[in-house]
Formats: C-alpha cells, structure tokens, sequence
C-alpha cells in the first residue's frame, strides 16, 4: 500500500507533464503554420510597407497574435520581414520567429 501511495503521485506527475509537453508541441506547430502563412501573404501582396503590422488569427486562431518586424538588411538593397506569433501554453507566453528577406521597395 505504501508503494502504491508513492507511485501513484509520480505516475499523475509524468502524466501530466507529457500532456504539457504534448500540448506545447501542437500550439508550437499551428503557430509556425500561421506564421508561414502570413509572412507569404505579406511577400506576395508586397503589403509590408503599408498595411497593419500586428493582430491576430481571428475567428478560427484568436489565441494566435501576429506581428511584423522590419529591418535593413546591410547588403545589397533589401529589408528583412520577421513574422512572430504569440501563443500561450497553461497560462505562460510563447513565441515563434519566422524571417525573410524581400527586395526594398524603390
């Protein structure tokens, strides 16, 4: 009985820690989908220099936030696009980064 009382806590422990874990990999997952999604809408419609650069996956993702981050990038004629998406896991904040570079705008 006094075996049963001392594995039966680590059992729920381990139970629950893969369940974090497994929950943390499919949000990590659908949120570099998202990201992937949205960075290739704002290259292909070129609408980085002019459109929103944050919000979110509405109405089917709301617990996913996007935003785009631009830098110069130091050769040639080009910006870098960062698309992050936020997502939250029990409670914790967690983010994705997803870059590319396009050529700048003339």
């Amino acid at each position: 009985m006094v075996f049963m009382a001392i594995l039966i806590p680590v059992v729920m422990q381990g139970l629950s820690l893969a369940n974090l874990a497994s929950v943390f990999a499919e949000r990590k997952r659908m949120a570099a989908f998202l990201a992937h999604g949205k960075l290739n809408e704002i290259v292909s419609t070129e609408s980085w220099s002019f459109s929103s650069n944050r919000g979110d996956f509405s109405p089917e993702y709301a617990m996913y936030q996007w935003e785009l981050l631009q830098s110069g990038w130091e050769q040639d004629n080009m910006q870098e696009l960062t698309c992050v998406v936020t997502f939250q896991v029990q409670g914790k904040e967690h983010q994705i980064q997803l870059s590319t570079l396009v050529e700048d705008a003339p």
